[in-house]
């Protein structure tokens, strides 16, 4: 209700950053989503993402 009630989208997309020394770090956002805050996938885009990060973390 906290969001409605302050005009926010109720969806978007959360990310979570994993340290070394067992923190995490959550990342809220609205971008890549529609109007109402969907978080829109495209399937080619994400397995780039997921390719891309899967390279920076074995190097």
């Amino acid at each position: 209700m906290l969001f409605k009630g302050a005009g926010k989208p109720l969806w978007g997309r959360a990310s979570f950053e994993l340290t070394s020394n067992g923190k995490f770090n959550m990342k809220w956002g609205y971008e890549d989503c529609d109007n109402d805050g969907y978080a829109i996938f495209d399937e080619a885009i994400e397995l780039r993402k997921s390719e891309e990060r899967h390279r920076r973390l074995t190097s």
